[in-house]
């Protein structure tokens, strides 16, 4: 894991910085405004997500998350930090990966960071089999990042359904 440039205070982590001396400004506009599944705040970043993977870019699925974003995928090792998540999503394009819906139950916004809870929807084309969509939910923390964009600095997701061939 990679050390910070500045120290932060023991209370601080890497997710939810509200009471970091090094946290980003938010505008008071989007400070104050409440967030909803609507928002352009939070929506834009997942848009734009769900467009990377559609158009096959792992490299702009990986400008979603934050440098240093923590990614919990079923059956994976926890990846740590963007280039990692890239590889994660390139990998998955290139085994079939064709699209994603995201469905959103709800987004809750405290200072810096926002929760997004849902349903998705992860259509896959293998070469070598039918079609299938893996449907499941998710939970992302966003965090808002001194260039002024919500990024994903957390994200869980997980099958609704077990997987047969997955050991218990």
């Amino acid at each position: 894991m990679a050390t910070e440039a500045l120290p932060r205070p023991a209370a601080c982590n890497r997710i939810a910085t509200a009471q970091c001396h090094d946290r980003p400004v938010i505008p008071e506009d989007q400070a104050r405004a409440p967030i909803d599944a609507s928002s352009p705040l939070i929506a834009g970043a997942r848009e734009a997500f769900e467009t990377a993977l559609r158009r096959g870019d792992a490299r702009a699925a990986g400008e979603a998350y934050s440098i240093d974003a923590i990614l919990l995928a079923p059956g994976a090792e926890v990846l740590n930090g963007r280039p990692a998540i890239e590889a994660f999503w390139r990998t998955g394009l290139e085994t079939g990966v064709l699209d994603v819906k995201l469905e959103v139950i709800a987004v809750q916004q405290q200072g810096d960071a926002a929760v997004e809870v849902g349903r998705y929807a992860l259509h896959v084309s293998p070469d070598d089999g039918a079609a299938i969509v893996d449907r499941g939910r998710y939970l992302i923390v966003h965090r808002f990042e001194q260039d002024g964009r919500w990024r994903r600095a957390a994200e869980m997701f997980g099958p609704d359904e077990a997987d047969p061939g997955m050991p218990r």
